[in-house]
């Protein structure tokens, strides 16, 4: 049955699809408000009212759009910021691979110690920008649907699930009851998003007071779940996928309280402020010097001699450095992933 606008007159109910195509004709100039009312036989103070509310939604939407569009400004500019301290790690780590072929000069070793200490720079400065990119990502609302797993649930089975997120946690427990409807003590939770870290989930079928066993162990990437629309994604637990834990995710790109987050910037140490400033006041390196220059040619021909192995070692960051992936860059990325890739069992979203 179609909604209607109720008007506070003699002629009764106007549905609600004429009063929107009216007051859309009125708001875009296409015709007078008498006029519009009149053809459609709507009332004129009842119309104009319907237009007001119209213009007051339009009035919000376009200050979130104005909000949305300055906080991908600043996700922009940390992104910028972070590709130049990208290039410049990946330099210094080019020269320190071709200080460490080249002799073992004084002032190669010199040189060396001063690239070394460039490398780490840039590296704390890329885990700065990282953290303050984490600020920006706003947050995950999580309700938790239920499991799903056919035949395997049956009544009266109790379930414990674990969710680790970085260094938050998630821990509820509910019981399959005779009808098949699920009770959980905590249904919705929220979660901040990270850059480097994987949603492990673990599901837990509790037996009895001290037997307890495991049904599955995953770990999911998170990268999917940033939408701008409410999306139902379900996992598979189990190797073979008998058992699903589904759950409704929406994103926010705010965080819930945006004069907390603002008073938890201010606060942060000021070496930390002090840092996050000179990232982005920071320019490239200049022009070497002569000396530098030779030591650079003698390097060339020494790389043409061994068929270019001196610079072919470069760190493998991404396929163009100049634009690297922000949700898979950096240098905790570097050393955390790769071991996790080797013992973590990764598995995707599936959405409903």
């Amino acid at each position: 049955m179609p909604r209607n606008y109720t008007r506070k007159t003699t002629w009764g109910q106007t549905p609600l699809a004429e009063m929107e195509s009216a007051g859309a004709e009125v708001m875009q100039g296409k015709m007078s408000l008498r006029k519009a009312g009149r053809d459609r036989n709507i009332d004129k103070t009842t119309l104009k009212r319907f237009i007001k509310k119209k213009k007051k939604q339009v009035k919000v939407t376009e200050r979130y759009i104005r909000r949305l569009e300055f906080h991908l400004s600043k996700i922009e500019e940390l992104y910028e910021a972070y590709c130049l301290q990208r290039r410049l790690r990946d330099g210094a780590n080019k020269m320190v691979k071709a200080y460490n072929a080249s002799l073992g000069s004084k002032e190669a070793r010199e040189s060396l110690t001063e690239a070394n200490k460039g490398y780490k720079e840039y590296t704390e400065n890329m885990c700065v920008l990282e953290s303050e990119l984490e600020n920006q990502l706003g947050e995950f609302h999580i309700k938790m649907k239920g499991l799903a797993g056919f035949a395997r649930l049956c009544a009266g089975d109790q379930y414990e699930i674990f969710m680790r997120y970085g260094r938050q946690r998630w821990k509820l427990r509910g019981k399959i009851e005779i009808n098949s409807k699920q009770v959980w003590d905590s249904e919705e939770m929220v979660l901040l998003p990270l850059v480097n870290d994987f949603l492990s989930v673990k599901v837990t079928e509790l037996k009895s007071l001290a037997n307890h066993v495991v049904v599955g162990s995953v770990s999911c990437e998170t990268k999917d779940l940033f939408a701008a629309l409410s999306q139902t994604v379900a996992v598979d637990i189990n190797d073979l996928g008998t058992v699903k834990l589904s759950l409704e995710v929406t994103w926010n790109p705010f965080d819930k309280d945006d004069q907390g987050s603002m008073a938890s910037s201010v606060n942060k140490a000021p070496t930390v402020s002090k840092r996050f400033s000179t990232i982005f006041n920071q320019s490239p390196p200049d022009t070497p010097s002569l000396r530098e220059q030779a030591f650079y040619n003698m390097l060339r021909r020494h790389e043409e001699l061994e068929n270019g192995t001196a610079w072919s070692n470069s760190s493998e960051s991404s396929d163009d450095s100049s634009s690297p992936q922000l949700s898979a860059g950096g240098p905790r990325n570097a050393t955390h992933h790769e071991g996790n890739l080797q013992t973590r069992k990764l598995v995707a979203w599936t959405t409903l």
